[in-house]
């Protein structure tokens, strides 16, 4: 589980730093959400990448995917 978890990580990182679109990372949050991880759990991860953020627009993007996690977003965009 924890390798899973580290995958997850990576690749949400990976996303938030290239830049893809949020459908690709709502997919990688679904993934979380399919192991068992919860919202809460994904946030906090989303918190320290947030302070470690080298730039604006980083935190950003961010916080947009926070609202996601948190379900302040567009019904279709839903993952908890």
């Amino acid at each position: 589980m924890r390798r899973i978890i580290a995958i997850l990580d990576n690749d949400l990182e990976s996303a938030l730093s290239n830049d893809v679109g949020l459908i690709v990372i709502r997919d990688i949050l679904e993934k979380y959400k399919n192991t068992g991880i919860q919202a809460g759990e994904v946030n906090l991860l989303l918190e320290e990448l947030r302070r470690n953020a080298g730039d604006e627009a980083t935190e950003d993007r961010i916080a947009e995917v926070m609202d996601i996690v948190s379900g302040f977003c567009f019904p279709h965009m839903r993952v908890w």
